[in-house]
């Protein structure tokens, strides 16, 4: 309701948009959340958060060529503070890629 709310006043307030895919994600919901990353990354394609944690979800529900796709736009924008991430984001590619 807080993200609602905060989108109402700014509907280009990406971190609120962002936190929204957070709680989605958390919930379970991935589709929801997709549909928040996709508005981060409309805002703000450069968002490498936003790519990593929408590749996640995609993933989730098994919709490996999003995945993929997005795995690879993270790591193409992501930094060394993102190690963690890179990291993990490189195993799921190789086992997406495998098939």
């Amino acid at each position: 309701a807080c993200y609602d709310k905060a989108l109402e006043i700014n509907p280009e307030y990406v971190s609120a948009w962002f936190g929204k895919g957070l709680s989605f994600g958390k919930l379970g919901n991935y589709q929801e959340s997709i549909t928040c990353y996709d508005k981060t990354l409309e805002i703000n394609s450069m968002d490498a958060k936003a790519w990593y944690n929408k590749a996640l979800a995609e993933y989730k529900l098994s919709r490996r060529q999003d995945a993929v796709r997005s795995f690879k736009q993270f790591l193409e924008l992501a930094t060394e503070q993102h190690r963690k991430q890179i990291d993990y984001a490189r195993q799921r590619l190789r086992e997406l890629e495998k098939g």
